[in-house]
């Protein structure tokens, strides 16, 4: 135990150079080989799948109703918000596992562990609910009823999804194979569900009817809030694409513009297609497994109904893929870092891709598919997802703060915004009368206010031209209200599920990855940790930002906290 608390105070919160990419821990590097294209699409294929042609339809059924349409446009506001913070720090620190080697440069160790740790399971868990919503499609493109590919267990209170578990190990074998021949499918296949989504839009809107859309929020403006934690899980995809940084050919360029892009478009046929759905179907008729595809049935199109079918495999296929990608990312990520068994750091020498985390994300993917159900995996996807892009807000802000040297100013006013969205979010959720409320809300405001009169640096990076979040710091502390609220509007059991990943989290990093990391490095098999005031006219091995290795002499620059 007393080891233990020395690690943890000793390398929990001190900052570091740089994450721990392929050159400072002498492993192989991933194959550079995605242009923005590539980029762009794999941001696609991650968004557009199981969110739009499955939770669409389960939101809209349970807690939205027509407010849907609202619920996404919340839902890509604060992934927007979120979506800009990530374009910063993507473009400034082009590594294989984006929001763990932003934390990991900013806060340290240990909030850098919690986030990978939530990656874990916002990939891993995003590929299994995706893989899930294939078997409803699946069987209405056959005729056949949406629930007629499960196999259900009564007594256990199971519906087992095998054509789930199969196409995650099918998608990783192929990933394993070669990740360029991977994206190309994902290429392909994208444009295939964009066309059935085209289809949807052309087909499904002139036969749309006003009167579905009353009433339009039956379960009030809480009911929108819960529909936009839900559908946020539609959303999951962009930061895919920061999590593929050190296969990109130009990172600093190319990522910014793919997380972007790819967001902007998704949000928008995510609106067009909402509205189709809740226009074109009674409230209590939209089904919860293939919503489009029923509706179109039940309009007697049956050809439509069995295309969308064909284009929603497409985009659940392509989800599922990404999701799988990202995740092997994550671990090979946390592997390098010796937080996890380094095992899964291994890329193989051949084919350069790295073999055993890809296995391993397969085999807990595969197992959440068959078992698990699609809503309750969505609801706790969105509960990591959520949290990771807090961590990403905050990073932004604490990093061109501390700069500047009024890191520990800011910060304080950061965690002061965090607790008044948190009451904020809470006082709203259990109707605390309106005083409350606007008094939280002012407090937040002059908070986020006074962050602009606290002096802080432009841009932090080693790039000559790199993308900067507009409008700092008001864009990045609206991310974090945003995050907050949408996370206190989760289900309390999906909150409670996302406590219990957590502490199961911070078990493993103190039982065992803060003592592997630190052996690591007495040992030399990983970098020193260390922070940039440390240095002084001595040699320092460090693995830059830009992905290359140099070694640093003389002074180095000193980051206030």
């Amino acid at each position: 135990m007393a080891s233990t608390l020395r690690l943890l105070r000793s390398r929990a919160l001190v900052p570091r150079l740089a994450g721990p990419g392929p050159e400072a821990s002498a492993e192989v590097p991933l194959r550079r080989c995605l242009t923005v294209w590539d980029l762009t699409f794999l941001g696609i294929g991650s968004m557009v799948g199981a969110g739009i042609f499955v939770i669409t339809g389960v939101a809209a059924a349970t807690v939205a109703g027509p407010a849907i349409i609202l619920s996404y446009v919340l839902a890509a506001l604060a992934a927007g918000l979120s979506a800009l913070n990530y374009a910063e720090l993507a473009a400034s620190m082009p590594v294989a596992g984006s929001a763990f080697d932003y934390t990991y440069v900013v806060f340290g160790e240990g909030p850098a562990w919690s986030v990978g740790w939530s990656m874990v399971l916002e990939t891993v868990l995003s590929s299994a609910a995706v893989a899930r919503g294939l078997s409803g499609y699946a069987a209405t493109l056959a005729g056949a009823d949406t629930r007629a590919l499960l196999i259900s267990i009564p007594a256990l209170g199971l519906e087992l999804d095998p054509l789930a578990a199969g196409l995650v190990l099918a998608l990783s074998g192929l990933l394993i194979w070669s990740v360029k021949q991977g994206m190309l499918f994902n290429r392909v296949v994208s444009i295939a569900k964009l066309a059935a989504i085209a289809l949807v839009l052309g087909m499904g809107l002139p036969r749309a009817s006003l009167a579905n859309l009353t009433p339009f929020a039956p379960e009030g403006v809480r009911g929108i809030f819960s529909g936009a934690s839900l559908v946020f899980f539609s959303y999951v995809g962009f930061e895919m694409v920061a999590n593929a940084a050190e296969e990109a050919l130009e990172p600093s360029r190319d990522l910014p513009l793919a997380i972007l892009g790819s967001l902007g478009l998704t949000t928008a046929l995510y609106v067009a297609a909402s509205a189709c759905i809740v226009a074109l179907v009674p409230r209590g008729k939209i089904d919860t497994h293939a919503a489009f595809s029923v509706a179109f049935t039940s309009a007697g199109l049956e050809w439509v109904a069995r295309a969308v079918s064909a284009g929603a495999l497409a985009g659940i296929i392509t989800s599922c893929l990404c999701g799988l990608l990202a995740g092997a990312r994550v671990l090979v990520t946390l592997g390098r870092a010796f937080l996890l068994p380094h095992a899964l750091a291994r890329v193989h020498p051949g084919r350069q891709t790295p073999m055993a985390a890809s296995l391993a994300a397969a085999a807990l993917a595969g197992t959440l598919s068959l078992l698990m159900d699609i809503g309750i995996l969505a609801e706790v996807v969105s509960a990591g997802t959520l949290h990771v892009f807090l961590l990403v807000c905050m990073a932004v802000l604490h990093r061109r703060y501390r700069a500047s040297g009024h890191g520990r100013a800011a910060l304080r006013v950061v965690g002061g915004l965090c607790l008044l969205s948190l009451g904020a979010s809470l006082a709203f959720r259990f109707g605390a009368p309106l005083a409350v409320l606007v008094v939280l809300t002012a407090l937040w405001a002059l908070g986020a206010a006074s962050l602009c009169f606290i002096p802080r640096a432009q841009q932090v990076t080693t790039f000559q031209k790199s993308f900067s979040v507009p409008l700092f710091p008001i864009t990045p502390a609206l991310g974090l209200l945003v995050n907050i609220h949408l996370f206190c509007s989760l289900g309390v059991a999906t909150q409670a599920c996302f406590g219990a990943w957590t502490a199961l989290g911070a078990l493993i990093y103190c039982l065992y990855g803060v003592h592997a990391a630190a052996a690591a490095e007495e040992a030399g098999e990983a970098p020193l940790t260390r922070h940039e005031s440390d240095f002084g006219d001595r040699l320092v091995p460090m693995a830059r930002l830009d992905g290359s290795s140099e070694v640093v002499k003389g002074q180095a620059s000193r980051l206030p906290q």
